[in-house]
């Protein structure tokens, strides 16, 4: 992962307009629900990966993230949703089978080098993945519990240098589960950047003027050695 160009770039990336236009296409086009900033960044950071590292994806619904984030780059790329009924409940009207079947639609029209396992990730061994993950993002399940696990199973599964993505971060629980795990590894993992809704009411937080980031996000780096803090972008849209 070429760390330093990431750190350098991707507030810019994130936080400008440029190639909008492209990400919202392949939104419409996958069905997805993410901003096309969000998937701008992960495509950017998928970009800045080794050749022998892979992108990590935790909650696929559509397939719309995964799509975008290896457009163009063609890395090696790994979905992984459970397509629980309870858990898409919330999300979508549409049966998880037809959720899963878009998907691989838009996988097998739009993609080279990816797959999609369909377990909860903690089911999912480090075989299955196969290379360091230099590139992950985290959208499952929004509760502390469900965050912390995900960064458990993740950790020991990261490149040297690394780079995970949260969104969905106006949910408290969310918030707290990224900064506890931050709080108590610093030397490994830093939060270089966290765009933060407005708050609405005391569970979940979303902007009520813009919404080009749906409901926030945080970045996090990860570097195996021990390492001093890096800078942190805190901004609020």
């Amino acid at each position: 992962m070429n760390i330093d160009c990431f750190l350098k770039r991707f507030a810019d990336i994130l936080m400008n307009d440029k190639n909008d236009g492209i990400f919202e296409s392949l939104k419409l086009l996958t069905g997805g629900t993410t901003s096309a900033r969000m998937a701008k960044l992960l495509n950017f950071a998928v970009s800045q990966m080794a050749d022998n590292e892979c992108y990590v994806e935790v909650g696929v619904f559509t397939g719309g993230t995964l799509c975008a984030a290896n457009y163009v780059n063609e890395k090696k790329s790994i979905g992984i949703d459970s397509y629980d009924a309870k858990n898409l409940k919330e999300m979508s009207d549409y049966t998880p089978e037809s959720l899963r079947d878009r998907c691989l639609h838009n996988m097998k029209s739009l993609l080279k080098n990816t797959t999609l396992i369909e377990k909860d990730f903690r089911n999912v061994a480090k075989e299955e993945i196969g290379s360091p993950v230099g590139v992950s993002f985290i959208d499952g399940k929004h509760d502390y519990e469900d965050v912390t696990k995900n960064l458990e199973w993740l950790d020991p599964l990261l490149a040297d240098y690394a780079v995970i993505v949260f969104d969905d971060i106006n949910y408290r629980e969310v918030s707290k589960a990224v900064f506890d795990w931050v709080a108590a590894r610093p030397e490994h993992y830093q939060i270089v950047g966290y765009v933060m809704p407005f708050f609405v009411n005391s569970e979940n937080t979303s902007s009520l003027i813009e919404r080009f980031l749906n409901n926030g996000v945080a970045v996090m780096v990860f570097h195996r050695e021990a390492h001093p803090p890096i800078g942190f972008i805190n901004t609020t849209s």
